[in-house]
Formats: structure tokens, C-alpha cells, sequence
């Protein structure tokens, strides 16, 4: 299989293809033209929605989008994919644009339901006028599909940027912050697959060449030295097996996620992570449930105790790894990183084919490999040392994977047109 590559060699950047793309499509220029970049964790995904840690930075890969306005109340989709043969493959679709938020939209989720969902979102989070009657859109991605590196946020993320163009002060923190929050809500209508929160943070706030820290006791990003670079003479490569057999394990995420999110309402708490000896009240909790309600839509005693532990055990790690990070303490990151894959094929239980390519990668001589989003991608993020990495893409492109180095992008941006 082959070494995944960007556009920014070529001599045509994916934001000027997008806006040949848009004209060629739909005979008029684009209104705005908005770019976002891939995303990948180092390690706290699974506590992201647990308002946990996550450690995210940005990579060199991009979606583009443009779009031009319609009054038909229609939202028109052409989303190009860059294909591992260098190929443009070519998708469309429709929706209409919902005139109320849709509890129900995912049953029936479409690139073009999920972005005029987001158009939706925005006009009620008076992110976008509501004389806006409709969309032409399009999409151009140089991120591999089911890679774990954040296709579909990042396409979000460039849309939500570029509907939102008449906003003076859409370059601020507290407007990306705003844009990041309503991403992430329409996603949870419109998405069939759970959303990372953090991913949409950091493609609109985060810093190029850094490990951008999400911390959702207080919602803060902050940042600190990468161990990816020259500096630490390490590469970070994303290791791909084919997709096509490949099924995500939404609904599952899902039903967790819903069980964490019952538990925080019950308790009145900000956050599962905010509530004092939560491992011991929410089982006792659940315990009353299954005693009042029966045991329908809940996990058993069994399931929650390890999804729990699982999530306290993961945020020690997480906590473990940024202060070694921080402190310089690079040989000990590693540790926990295995670690933290330990518990996610054990604990937690997510993991799929991911796992055995992590082991894999271990063998052909990578210092860390951990699942890149277990449960929504079979990816694995592999942590390789400069002097061996020309090696190790060799011998795993060999053996039928896809590679992506991941050096170093940009933070989502509003282009000129």
C-alpha cells in the first residue's frame, strides 16, 4: 500500500482546487472559502466526553470547503476525496435546510443532512442570518477516510468558518470558541457517529507544532513542547489497514456515552470528572435504577463499573503523560501511552483489529503505538524514533498498510476569495 501524501506539493493548494471545483459545479464563484486540518491524539479521547484531558495537535493534512448562497432552502454537497492513487473520487448530495433543530437527523445522517444541520445550529446560535435560504457547498479532503485524524470534523470545522465569513470578529477566541461549541452540538444531532469535542477546539484554537492540552475541568487550552520533531529527533506516523471491512462501532460509543451523560444529570454535576467519589456513587446509583426501572437502556453493573474505572484510570494517565511532557521527562511517556492502550483493549473494551496492529508496530521497532481512535477508526498513531522511522513506513507499507507521516499544519483558516 502506499505513503499517503498531501496537495501542497502539487502546484494547485486544495483551497484553489475547491474554488475551481465550485464554479465548475455550480457556474458561480464561491462566497467564502475556509480551510481545517486534520487532527490526532496523543492520548485522552475516550475521556473527552467524561470532560476529561485530551492531548491533541494539528497535522499537515487539510479540508477545504467554499460555499455560495441559494434561496431555495436547499443544501447541494460536491465532496472530492483524495484517494491513496492521488485520485480526486467525487461524492454528491441533498438536503433541505432544516427550519428547526432535528432530535431525530441522524437515523438519516448524509454529508449534506449533517452540514445543513450545522447551518442550522448556526442560525439559531446567531452565528448566521437567518435569511440564509440554502447552501451550494463544496468539499475538498486530502485526509484518508477512517483514519482516526479527524476527516469529518475537520470538514465541519472549514464549513462552519466559511458560512460564518460575515462575522467581524470570527478571528477572536471567544468566536472560535463559540464556532467550536455549535460544531459540536450539531454533531450530536446530526451525526450517526459520536463526535470528539476536543478535535473541534483545537483545529480552530490550537498551535502548529505543539501538543495542544484540552482540559474540560475548566475548558481551558493550553499548550506545551511537542515530543514529535527534531527536538526529540521522533515521528509520528499514522498507520492505516484497508477500511472497507472496517465497522465503526458508533452505537456502542454511543450507549456510553449516554450512560455517562444520565449519570451527570442525575447527580446535578458539571461532569462526571467534577464529581466527588463518582466511581462508588454512580454504581449505587445505577444499582436504584435497575431496582426502580429494570435494566433496559442501562449497562450492567458489571459493564459501568469497568467503563468507570476505565475512565479514572485513563485521566491518572493522561495527568501522568502532560506532566512528563511538560517536565521534559520524555522516557516516561511511553510507559503510560502503553498503558493507556492496555486499558483501552481491557477496560474499556473497544478495540478492534487496532489493537493487534499497535502490537505489531511495537515489533517493527515503533517506541509507542496506541489506537488513534478505537471504535471509530482501526488507525494506530505509531511513535518511531527519526533514525528507524524510513525503516518502519518501508516494512508496514510493505505488509499492505496505508502510512501517513504527521508533521506539522495549521490551525483552521478563513481565506481571502
Amino acid at each position: 500500500m502506499p505513503i499517503w501524501s498531501n496537495t501542497h506539493s502539487s502546484d494547485t493548494p486544495i483551497a484553489q482546487r475547491v474554488q475551481a471545483w465550485h464554479f465548475a459545479s455550480y457556474s458561480v464563484p464561491a462566497e467564502a472559502v475556509a480551510t481545517a486540518p486534520a487532527t490526532w491524539s496523543l492520548i485522552g479521547e475516550h475521556t473527552d466526553h467524561a470532560g476529561g484531558i485530551v492531548l491533541m495537535s494539528i497535522a499537515d493534512l487539510h479540508a477545504a470547503v467554499s460555499i455560495s448562497p441559494r434561496r431555495d432552502n436547499a443544501v447541494n454537497i460536491h465532496e472530492y476525496q483524495l484517494t491513496a492513487s492521488g485520485d480526486w473520487a467525487e461524492t454528491t448530495s441533498s438536503a433541505p435546510l432544516p427550519q428547526n433543530q432535528d432530535a431525530n437527523a441522524t437515523n438519516t445522517s448524509t454529508r449534506a443532512t449533517q452540514l445543513a444541520g450545522l447551518a442550522t445550529t448556526m442560525i439559531q446560535r446567531q452565528m448566521l442570518s437567518r435569511d440564509a435560504k440554502g447552501f451550494d457547498i463544496t468539499i475538498g479532503t486530502e485526509i484518508p477516510p477512517l483514519s482516526g485524524l479527524g476527516e469529518i470534523e475537520a470538514i465541519e470545522v472549514a464549513t462552519a468558518l466559511a458560512l460564518a465569513h460575515a462575522i467581524d470578529d470570527i478571528d477572536t477566541p471567544p468566536a472560535k470558541t463559540k464556532l467550536a461549541d455549535i460544531c459540536y452540538q450539531a454533531a450530536q444531532l446530526y451525526r450517526t457517529e459520536p463526535a470528539l469535542r476536543a478535535r473541534y477546539t483545537v483545529a480552530l484554537r490550537g498551535k502548529d507544532g505543539m501538543i495542544n492540552v484540552v482540559d474540560y475541568a475548566d475548558f481551558s487550552i493550553t499548550q506545551a513542547s511537542h515530543i514529535v520533531g527534531n527536538l526529540n529527533k521522533t515521528a509520528a506516523i499514522a498507520v492505516i489497514p484497508p477500511v472497507s471491512d472496517f465497522e465503526p462501532a458508533s452505537e456502542e460509543l454511543k450507549r456510553r456515552q449516554a450512560f455517562v451523560d444520565e449519570a451527570t444529570r442525575a447527580f446535578g454535576a458539571e461532569s462526571i470528572r467534577l464529581l466527588p467519589e463518582a466511581n462508588i456513587r454512580v454504581i449505587d446509583w445505577l444499582r436504584a435504577c435497575h431496582e426502580v426501572h429494570g435494566t433496559d437502556n442501562l449497562p450492567t453493573i458489571s459493564e459501568a463499573n469497568q467503563w468507570m474505572d476505565y475512565h479514572c484510570d485513563e485521566l491518572h494517565t493522561v495527568q501522568t503523560v502532560t506532566q512528563a511532557i511538560r517536565s521534559r521527562r520524555i522516557a516516561d511517556v511511553y510507559p503510560a501511552l502503553a498503558q493507556s492502550q492496555h486499558n483501552m483493549a481491557g477496560l474499556y473494551g473497544v478495540t478492534s483489529i487496532d489493537d493487534k496492529i499497535a502490537q505489531l508496530c511495537i515489533t517493527r521497532g515503533a517506541d509507542s503505538a496506541r489506537s488513534a481512535h478505537s471504535g471509530l477508526s482501526p488507525a494506530v498513531i505509531a511513535l518511531v524514533k527519526s533514525t528507524r522511522a524510513g525503516n518502519f513506513i518501508a516494512d508496514l507499507s510493505d505488509d499492505g498498510f496505508t502510512i501517513v507521516e504527521l508533521t506539522n499544519g495549521t490551525p483552521a483558516t478563513l481565506l481571502q476569495v
